[in-house]
């Protein structure tokens, strides 16, 4: 047997580490008065015997490990811990620099803390960084008398230790990770989907449409009718649900934090690409989190073909939360598929996802924490409430900052609840792990994975609740930027459609029928209603334009029509209002052509995206960020070429 009962297999060759031996140090540690053993050895190597009383006192408060505080609150650097640990018990400290050998899953050899590495002098030998209460175990195995496997063992930081285990093992995790939901449950998947087929069907019977119109009038006013019918008519009675059950409310009750001795070890993973600008600002959001920073797992997710970016993140997060995760190339290049990575390592019990230019409210995670210590394990996710930081830099940014508070401010919170299926933000979701590994994580080839991964939640029985908390974000602040983001969301909510579809049966026996239809119109609402809707009043406008030009009556369908999409249009007014009054935006009268305006842009955004689901399905969009010109939570903020 191995050092801590490990049993491995005879390793092939030789040689591994670069090291210090600590041959002449002592090699028994006394426990030495008040001092716990896991500590002691620190007031060997010159540590300051109040610092580690302070770390000591912090651990009580927090009822974490004193290893683990000491390390993460500051008080002593990693490598001065695991050093003196070493010296201390008379072993090596080093890094490793060769083959390491993995003969369990990546995990288990992590949250153990001893892998096998390659052979030296025909002996096997193993790394160890022992986390928590495991350092311990170290020490009682290599206290006086010295057993035998002394000198086989050599100690290094966890930092290191977890960067190299997950080298070696990358690839095998990446495909794990990538291929989990695709492989458990395909019929979720959007890697399969038949794009090419579905918009050559839906082109083809758009054109039979439109042949047909020119060669019976009135089949063309009944095909116009019905699209404006569906979605417009179910999404305005959702809609009029929606305002009834929301205008004027007051806030909301919160539930008692808890003491920082209960919250949980909170994952928060930050997926980046192209980033370099902004992180700085990131770390510094990161920091002002109100949350006990020896019990945040902060995981930044890169790729490995960004170096700017890694550097820029090298250079700034050097604090002891920020775990660095390089994912290693491969296809898709998504968002998704790199938080699937990220969350294989989560050490939290609650996991949260933030983007790049994210700037949340200090305490958000404690409410977070609080809302699922009072609830059952049946709340899946809580949805934080996303709210634009540059809305003054361009029209459209104002707009969007209107759209988001009509969303994350009323019809989120409202549909919630009601307990209706939701389709999630795309950042500031707050889950259990747990539920997270029980749905298969977010879907790798889903361009909009958070929508899909809400609707997924309804179907596995799961709930999703209003975090009222705010998170700050930066809304595009060009047209270019501003239509590619748009592109891929209409492109993933088609995506999200066609998987929720592609079986309805399957989805009215798992959820019952009201469930399964509220998914199927939250799921094509935002597809159908974007396509058709701006041209269709367009279309109806000439027409009744052209009837009273010439004299003619109008006819009843396109009376119809045109109401159908008045009213619409007054409901989701009443929503922006609401909206608007909750975010405290004022509203003003040169607003509403700019949303005409914006409707067209959506619509020529999606068509867009239509071709593309047919061309690049999983091609992901990335969107700007850092070129915001004023913001409420970046006074330093300015244009960037």
């Amino acid at each position: 047997m191995g050092p801590f009962g490990f049993e491995p297999p005879t390793p092939p060759q030789d040689s591994i580490i670069q090291n210090e031996c600590f041959e002449g140090a002592v090699s028994h540690i006394p426990e030495s008065g008040c001092l716990p053993l896991c500590v002691a050895h620190l007031s060997q190597y010159g540590v300051p015997l109040d610092v580690i009383e302070q770390g000591i006192a912090k651990a009580s408060q927090l009822g974490m490990t004193i290893p683990d505080v000491l390390i993460a609150e500051g008080f002593v650097s990693e490598i001065t811990f695991y050093r003196s640990l070493a010296q201390s018990l008379g072993l090596e400290f080093g890094f490793i620099h060769q083959d390491i050998f993995i003969h369990e899953d990546c995990s288990t050899v992590i949250s153990s803390g001893i892998v096998e590495i390659a052979r030296r002098n025909g002996e096997t030998y193993f790394a160890a960084a022992p986390r928590g209460d495991a350092i311990n175990v170290l020490i009682s195995a290599f206290s006086e008398p010295r057993p035998s496997t002394a000198t086989r063992v050599i100690v290094t930081v966890p930092s290191h230790f977890v960067a190299r285990v997950r080298h070696a093992t990358r690839e095998q995790t990446l495909k794990l990770t990538t291929d989990r939901l695709q492989q458990c449950h395909p019929a979720w998947s959007a890697a399969n989907l038949k794009t090419r087929t579905f918009v050559t069907v839906f082109l083809g019977a758009l054109i039979t449409t439109i042949i047909g119109g020119a060669l019976y009038p009135s089949l063309w006013q009944l095909s116009m009718l019905a699209l404006t019918a569906y979605p417009v008519l179910p999404a305005l009675a959702l809609k009029s649900y929606i305002l009834a059950r929301g205008f004027g409310r007051a806030s909301i009750s919160k539930p008692k934090l808890l003491s920082d001795k209960d919250l949980p070890v909170y994952t928060i993973l930050v997926p980046l690409y192209d980033e370099a600008t902004v992180i700085p600002q990131l770390i510094q959001a990161i920091l002002a989190l109100d949350y006990p920073r020896s019990k945040l797992d902060v995981k930044i997710l890169l790729e490995e073909s960004d170096d700017v970016t890694i550097a820029a993140v090298r250079k700034v997060a050097i604090h002891r939360i920020f775990d660095i995760i390089i994912c290693p190339a491969g296809k898709p290049k998504t968002k998704p598929r790199a938080l699937d990575f990220g969350l294989y390592f989560a050490r939290g019990e609650y996991v949260v996802v933030y983007d790049a230019e994210d700037v949340p409210e200090p305490g958000q995670l404690k409410l977070a924490a609080a809302y699922f210590a009072a609830s059952d394990k049946k709340l899946g996710c809580l949805q934080g409430r996303l709210a634009i930081d540059n809305a003054t830099d361009y029209w459209l940014s104002r707009i969007f900052s209107l759209e988001y508070a009509r969303l994350f401010d009323v019809t989120i919170p409202e549909m919630a609840a009601a307990g209706f299926p939701i389709p999630l933000g795309g950042t500031s979701n707050h889950f259990r792990k747990e539920t997270l590994e029980a749905i298969f994580g977010w879907d790798p080839w889903n361009v909009t994975e958070d929508a899909d991964l809400g609707l997924r939640l309804a179907r596995l029985g799961y709930s999703v609740a209003d975090l009222p908390s705010s998170t700050f974000e930066e809304a595009p602040n060009t047209l270019n930027s501003w239509f590619s983001q748009r592109t891929r969301w209409m492109k993933g909510w088609m995506q999200t459609a066609l998987v929720h579809c592609r079986n309805p049966l399957n989805l009215v026996a798992e959820v019952g029928f009201r469930k399964a239809l509220l998914v199927l119109l939250i799921s094509t609402n935002a597809v159908v209603s974007s396509l058709l809707h701006p041209l269709l009043l367009i279309v109806i406008g000439v027409c009744v334009g052209a009837y009273e030009m010439f004299h003619s009556s109008v006819s009843l369908s396109l009376w119809v029509m045109g109401a159908i999409l008045l009213l619409s249009g007054v409901i989701c007014l009443a929503l922006l209002i609401e909206g608007s009054r909750r975010r405290s935006i004022s509203l003003k009268w040169s607003d509403f052509p700019l949303f005409f305006i914006h409707s067209v842009l959506v619509m020529a955004a999606t068509w867009w995206a239509l071709i593309e689901l047919a061309k690049a399905p999983s091609l992901w969009r990335k969107t700007a960020h850092g070129l915001t010109k004023a913001s409420r939570t970046r006074p330093d903020s300015r244009s960037q070429k």
